[in-house]
């Protein structure tokens, strides 16, 4: 094993021993995917690239330089990953809130025509009893005006029937009289008849 071989496989070593605790506690933050846990790591692995690259540099390694890149690029590439995680966990949050405004906005107007409806309906129904109200009003109205008709027809009848009948007593009545008159006219002129007769026998006889 040549130095620069035991030199790195220190450095890996003493970098190993510094990120345990650190390992560690990040692993007991939440969000490993794309949260705290996650950027807790790559902020490790960014600072370990960077380690590295410093100790090549101090060591003359240049293999040891060269994974300090590719270990930055991989933090780069992570991070960039969990970027546009995030982003499209934004994205998807944000449609289904507009999605859940869109429902609930729905879910208004539905119960607002709901309400609509059920008003139209009550005053549909307000006005039919208010009509049949009116219409039953106005029989009622119509037979009490039939009723007093007819009564009064019936009386002015009555009155008719009654003067009628009183018309013919009257005539009745003159009638008599009259009839009384003439009989009283006729019994007169016999009397006056007989009287003349008498007295006419009696002239002769003397």
């Amino acid at each position: 094993m040549n130095p620069r071989s035991v030199s790195r496989a220190a450095v890996g070593g003493s970098l190993k021993l510094l990120r345990l605790p650190l390992d560690l506690a990040t692993r007991a933050l939440p969000g490993r995917d794309d949260g705290i846990a996650a950027a807790a790591g790559l902020r490790l692995d960014s600072v370990e690239a960077s380690l590295r690259s410093v100790a090549g540099g101090v060591l003359g390694d240049e293999h040891m330089r060269e994974d300090a890149v590719r270990r930055r690029r991989a933090v780069d590439e992570r991070n960039l990953a969990m970027t546009r995680r995030k982003k499209g966990k934004r994205r998807v949050s944000r449609a289904e809130a507009h999605t859940e405004e869109r429902r609930e906005a729905a879910d208004h107007r539905r119960a607002a025509a709901d309400a609509d409806a059920e008003r139209r309906r009550a005053q549909a129904e307000r006005r039919r009893r208010a009509e049949t109200e009116r219409a039953r009003v106005a029989a009622e109205r119509r037979k009490a005006d039939a009723e007093r008709r007819k009564e009064h027809a019936e009386h002015a009848l009555a009155h008719e029937a009654n003067v009628e009948r009183l018309d013919a007593t009257a005539a009745e009545s003159r009638a008599l009289e009259d009839r009384k008159r003439a009989l009283a006219g006729e019994e007169v002129a016999d009397r006056i008849g007989e009287l003349a007769a008498a007295a006419k026998r009696e002239r002769k006889e003397s």
